[in-house]
């Protein structure tokens, strides 16, 4: 499919003109993406192309090719970014169930150190909507890739720093602090992954696929939950229960470093 792309400002008087609008409205959708441009997704170019270039009056009209291969790739991206950003959010509630209450709370009777993880799992919810508020607009400004790829950078960053805090009886009350922030970067990165990859993923996919391709952040989220659910599984039980909760649970987080890689280029390569 096509994809006609010009500044809103040339672009709505020729979208509107009485002589097309008929045929845009039957083989296509417009929609207005970053940069302040306009989109017209055209299932059959050749319906309304020359319509369209003579209405411009002499005006180019700037004639993108969008395969379904990029469709593809675009929701591909999302797709796995999605998986990996969940991946990172439900690793640290695993963890929180297990391990935070004896490495960072260790003060604490069983039951108050459980409910404290708990506490700090919550903050990261907390930190979600201002996540979609603050790089939501900014991915109406400067465009969405750019911004997944800054939000998966903060969600796999603050992962990975999760696993290198020094336990309570290293830095003291430092221990629970540092961890506290690193769940609020979680929960903006999250945040603002989430909307983002929709977004995209139905901006660049087929009119007639586009709730299809829009549900691949949804599956990445199962993918998410299952990949860290079987990470901390596996070294559970690989591990001596002492081993685990002393340095086991920090590799799952560490690993994380090696996925926000592979997702990073994944998303960098979609256009």
């Amino acid at each position: 499919y096509y994809v006609f792309k010009q500044h809103i400002a040339e672009f709505m008087p020729i979208i509107y003109d009485p002589g097309i609008a008929e045929s845009i409205r039957e083989y296509s959708q417009f929609f207005i993406t970053p940069q302040n441009a306009a989109y017209l997704s055209v299932e059959h170019p050749e319906q309304i192309e020359e319509s369209l270039k003579n209405t411009a009056m002499g005006r180019d009209i700037e004639l993108i090719v969008v395969t379904d291969a990029d469709a593809r790739k675009v929701a591909f991206g999302a797709f796995v970014g999605t998986a990996l950003e969940w991946y990172d959010f439900f690793l640290y509630a695993t963890a929180a169930s297990l391990v935070f209450n004896k490495a960072f709370f260790p003060d604490q009777t069983t039951f108050v150190g459980t409910m404290l993880s708990f506490a700090t799992f919550a903050v990261g919810f907390v930190a979600r909507p201002l996540g979609g508020l603050v790089f939501g607009h900014f991915g109406d400004k400067i465009g969405r890739k750019k911004v997944l790829v800054l939000t998966l950078m903060i969600m796999g960053t603050g992962t990975v720093a999760i696993g290198c805090i020094p336990s309570y009886a290293s830095i003291g009350i430092w221990a629970p602090i540092l961890l506290i922030l690193c769940r609020v970067a979680q929960g903006l990165g999250l945040g603002g992954e989430w909307g983002g990859a929709v977004l995209m993923s139905f901006e660049s996919a087929p009119a007639h696929k586009r709730a299809f391709y829009a549900s691949l952040p949804q599956v990445g989220l199962s993918l998410g939950l299952l990949l860290a659910s079987g990470v901390i599984g596996f070294f559970s039980a690989v591990l001596s229960n002492e081993a685990f909760i002393s340095w086991g649970w920090r590799i799952a987080f560490i690993m994380s470093a090696g996925l926000l890689f592979v997702g990073s280029y994944i998303r960098s390569s979609v256009h």
